[in-house]
């Protein structure tokens, strides 16, 4: 009889409890839109108190969406597409998270959550030859964290999202590392404005973009010309 498979506490708790704290947010958010009618039914005070709670509750969610963030952050991010190093794979989770709140159709709209979870371990997988070009590593990167599912209603779970939400997803993990691809900018809000040009010139050419995500090389060759035009 084999012995019982003991838990494993997860390396850095900070990240599982952000995910939790996204969907409480997410939650009082829907909560808020679906139920705002039957508040309006509600004596003041209680109505008030109801409505002070939501508020209270997405901001948490909204602070875990968006974890402080530097440029020094960001550079380290862009190196670990590019180039293997120590602290890059976490640096990437927290840039990517950064990146999930400017996106905020595919937050707000479909009511999509963003897992560092997910995306840590998707990271933690990879074995890539350090012999490879910079815009194939990063397209490696993007077929791994395609394949993790790590944004959706139920992050982590293989056919949780329909073919166009899904398209959706990848579209806005490929702006995301042609962003970091780019030549980096001095400050945050320089690199806030890089981010918005990826994702924008990415949606602009998004069917041309969703095309190459079957190929490695494409989807490298496809990065590698998006970045050098933001």
């Amino acid at each position: 009889m084999r012995p019982p498979i003991k838990p494993v506490a997860p390396p850095n708790i900070q990240q599982p409890l952000r995910d939790i704290m996204r969907g409480v947010g997410l939650f009082a958010e829907m909560t808020e839109d679906t139920l705002e009618p039957a508040a309006n039914l509600l004596p003041g005070p209680f109505r008030q108190t109801f409505r002070c709670v939501l508020t209270s509750l997405e901001a948490v969610g909204s602070r875990a969406v968006a974890p402080p963030l530097d440029v020094q952050a960001i550079a380290s991010a862009a190196q670990f597409v590019r180039v293997p190093n120590s602290d890059g794979a976490a640096r990437l989770v927290q840039v990517l998270a950064f990146a999930w709140q400017k996106a905020s159709a595919l937050r707000t709209e479909r009511h999509f959550l963003f897992s560092e979870v997910v995306t840590a371990r998707a990271l933690n997988t990879l074995q890539l030859a350090t012999d490879v070009s910079p815009q194939v590593r990063c397209a490696l990167i993007f077929k791994t964290l395609t394949k993790a599912h790590p944004m959706g209603r139920m992050p982590g779970v293989d056919s949780n999202l329909s073919a166009e939400d899904e398209t959706q997803v990848s579209l806005f993990l490929f702006a995301a590392l042609v962003w970091l691809m780019t030549e980096r900018a001095a400050t945050l809000d320089a690199e806030e404005q890089l981010l918005d040009l990826a994702l924008a010139l990415t949606m602009a050419k998004k069917d041309a973009v969703a095309q190459s995500f079957d190929d490695l090389e494409h989807v490298a060759q496809a990065l590698q010309n998006m970045a050098d035009h933001v």
